[in-house]
């Protein structure tokens, strides 16, 4: 299963409207571009290792 529908339910779980892994920040060309606050690591239901998560925040 793929990180992000499991990200997707975390939403609930943390009150937040968009939530990315640290690879998906990892990944962006220009990351700088986005306000981003780390919320914690979890281990998501088919990964044995734990992902970073972020909330994206609407922050200036």
């Amino acid at each position: 299963m793929f990180p992000c529908i499991r990200l997707e339910g975390l939403t609930k779980k943390y009150s937040a409207d968009i939530l990315v892994s640290g690879s998906t920040i990892a990944g962006l060309e220009r990351p700088e571009l986005f306000q981003t606050k780390f919320v914690a690591e979890e281990t998501v239901k088919g990964k044995l290792k734990p992902i970073e998560v972020f909330l994206v925040t609407h922050e200036s």
